[in-house]
């Protein structure tokens, strides 16, 4: 089983922010209109009640972003009990930030391994996906909540974590680690079929396998062989830019 080193998920927290402020936000509009009633302001108790009515029912709505941080979060949760299936000599480093010549990227997991270091671009999208390697955006098609189709238009993630593995390969080059760095794409909502073309970034799609292809794609003995000396300091270099501590 592969060690995952992991801290308190970016994604999780910001959740909790926006959670925390829009219940503030109500509490303080529940507040303000016990107040004016209890000093028998009616007129203004009416205007405000009905301002205060709808803002209230907008904040105890769902929010759009919240949803889209706890899919996010539902599918990189998927992705690591998925990568966890990896044998005892692989790390799976979670929420990776670094910064090279000014440029940041935030990796959703860098798995360091025997077989090479391997960039994993997670996407819990459902529906039809369509792209090629470089076209600038990828459509979703899907189903709504109400029965009606749609499309969306995503930029591509392939090219997203071309960029993220140009980052970690200099930035492995300036700490004297020159190692060949993989990029992955992996979707992983239970309802997602896949139609993209692409060469230099293979992309997965098949959480009803338990990731079976990653992770044969992954120990895949064609990639390039790292030792257990240069895992430790792939693995130390990154945990220390992130400022990691945890072992999940």
């Amino acid at each position: 089983m592969a060690k995952i080193v992991a801290n308190k998920n970016s994604l999780n927290e910001e959740i909790k922010r926006i959670n925390a402020k829009r219940n503030r936000e109500i509490f303080i509009w529940g507040i303000v209109v016990l107040l004016s009633v209890l000093l028998e302001q009616f007129i203004f108790t009416f205007i405000l009640g009905i301002i205060a009515f709808f803002r209230m029912l907008s904040l105890a709505s769902p929010h759009s972003k919240v949803e889209s941080m706890a899919s996010g979060l539902e599918g990189e949760e998927y992705a690591i009990s998925t990568l966890r299936k990896l044998p005892d000599e692989y790390t799976v480093i979670c929420d990776v930030n670094i910064e090279v010549d000014g440029g940041k990227s935030q990796l959703d997991f860098v798995v360091v391994g025997p077989t090479g270091i391997f960039v994993t671009e997670i996407k819990n999208w459902n529906g039809t996906i369509y792209g090629s390697e470089e076209e600038k955006e990828w459509r979703q098609d899907k189903v709504g909540r109400k029965g009606g189709e749609y499309s969306r238009h995503y930029y591509n993630p392939g090219k997203q974590v071309r960029t993220h593995v140009y980052r970690l390969s200099k930035l492995l080059k300036n700490n004297g680690l020159n190692s060949w760095v993989q990029g992955i794409v992996y979707f992983t909502h239970p309802r997602v079929e896949i139609h993209v073309e692409t060469n230099k970034v293979p992309v997965f799609a098949e959480p009803k396998n338990d990731g079976y292809d990653l992770l044969k794609y992954i120990q895949s003995e064609d990639n390039e062989s790292l030792t257990e000396k240069q895992i430790n300091d792939i693995e130390n270099l990154l945990v220390s830019e992130s400022n990691l501590e945890g072992t999940a």
